[in-house]
């Protein structure tokens, strides 16, 4: 049986305060791991894969350190996209931030800040046979 784990990977305390608020109200969704740099969640999912996980993360794009793209970038051969799928959530409307995540082979879909249920309720039935 395939493990289910959900990641939130912001810089912005509030922005996690506002998915565990969503989260909480919604049975789909497990209780999520928290990181508020890629660095340390990129340690704990090399720690924690295995081919009976599945991770579901939720990334932004704009933080210091590493930022959302060259968390992609340091992935990118280390993981399977059967066990990795991204949400990728920002503050950029721009057309070029959208078209470059949706073209990620990890990335499944778009997310404009600030977060509204709706957004997971989208997640939840769009993406229901994967998790």
């Amino acid at each position: 049986m395939i493990k289910y784990e959900l990641i939130i990977i912001d810089d912005d305390v509030i922005t996690h305060f506002i998915l565990k608020k969503m989260i909480e109200r919604n049975p789909f969704f497990p209780r999520p791991f928290f990181f508020e740099n890629a660095v340390d969640a990129i340690h704990f999912l090399k720690r924690n894969h295995s081919s009976k996980t599945r991770f579901l993360i939720f990334l932004d794009i704009n933080m210091p350190t590493m930022s959302g793209w060259q968390f992609l970038s340091e992935i990118n051969d280390c993981f399977s996209i059967l066990n990795l799928s991204i949400v990728m959530i920002s503050s950029s409307k721009e057309d070029i931030d959208i078209s470059k995540a949706l073209q990620n082979k990890y990335v499944i879909h778009f997310i404009t800040k600030p977060l509204k249920h709706s957004d997971l309720l989208i997640i939840q039935y769009k993406y229901k046979d994967i998790f």
